[in-house]
């Protein structure tokens, strides 16, 4: 029977709620696989060990990576097989790019084993990989969340992992899986020690509102950074914060984005092409001498609802 959560988007007050304290005990957590031992998930990885030394972690990544894994002892043993991952953890996570995520969650629902354990990734896209789990026969009795934390960094890799990287931040899932109340809790232990807090959303809207939140200034920080690169370094050197915050998300890699851009770029056109028009009027009214702080108080308001 699965277990009733309260939708907790439109209600900001209830969604920075802490989760009741579950042990890891209580939660049936003693060991975790991390399927991609990056930034998010070498991140997760030193927040676990930090806050319990006892729980066994489980890495599946390339050599080089699992080789630094291991020698920093963020993770305790390195695993090839999913079979034996699924069968070894009780909550696998999958934290490589969203393509990746998808090949790992369909063979991991290949793997005929004796299992209960729970799977999420961490990719920002929801649909496409909430839609693919309905989807696929399960060969075994594990249960998936399509999970996405709202952290991260313009830098990628486990050499740029953060151990506060979760804390006082959003974790999103997608509110239409059925995950029994042994998932739930294990669920809630999770996200407390990492610090952060769930917010189970429909993985549309979830999609929806990151274009807004997260893809336009990514794309946006993008353009200006490219925008300013005619400048000599020296030049660039000399900008003052303003530009810095501005030009911040450019560091980040392509391949971070790729895969989100092509499966949302219905709706991302949609609200560039609202972007773009409004460029257009700003536009306007600066070469006609207006009065553009109609626009400065809109960001000032929004501003204030992050402080």
């Amino acid at each position: 029977m699965a277990a009733k959560r309260k939708t907790l988007f439109d209600n900001t007050q209830g969604a920075r709620r802490r989760p009741g304290k579950v042990t890891s005990r209580q939660a049936g957590v003693s060991a975790v696989a991390i399927c991609g031992v990056g930034l998010i998930g070498g991140s997760i990885a030193e927040r676990l060990k930090s806050r319990r030394r006892a729980l066994r972690i489980i890495g599946y990544d390339k050599k080089a990576t699992i080789r630094r894994a291991l020698k920093e002892r963020l993770i305790d043993k390195a695993e090839t097989s999913l079979k034996t991952i699924l069968a070894e953890a009780d909550i696998v996570i999958l934290s490589a790019n969203p393509a990746s995520n998808e090949v790992l969650l369909k063979r991991l629902s290949c793997c005929e084993c004796d299992t209960s354990a729970l799977i999420l990734d961490t990719g920002s896209m929801q649909t496409g990989i909430a839609r693919l789990a309905k989807t696929l026969v399960w060969k075994n009795n594990a249960h998936f969340i399509s999970a996405h934390p709202m952290a991260g960094r313009e830098v990628q890799g486990l050499q740029n992992r953060q151990t506060d990287l979760f804390v006082d931040h959003p974790f999103f899932f997608d509110d239409s899986a059925p995950l029994p109340l042994g998932d739930m809790r294990r669920l809630s232990w999770f996200t407390r020690t990492l610090g952060s807090y769930p917010i189970f959303v429909n993985s549309k809207t979830h999609d929806q509102v990151m274009t807004d939140i997260s893809q336009k200034p990514q794309l946006l920080s993008t353009l200006i950074g490219a925008f300013v690169q005619d400048y000599e370094r020296e030049t660039i050197r000399l900008a003052g914060t303003g530009l810095q915050s501005m030009i911040r998300l450019g560091g980040s890699p392509y391949s971070n984005w790729h895969d989100v851009f092509i499966e949302n770029s219905p709706y991302l056109s949609r609200r560039l092409r609202l972007l773009i028009r409004e460029l257009q009027r700003i536009e306007r009214e600066i070469s006609d001498a207006g009065d553009i702080a109609a626009h400065f108080k809109r960001a000032q308001r929004s501003y204030s609802c992050l402080w």
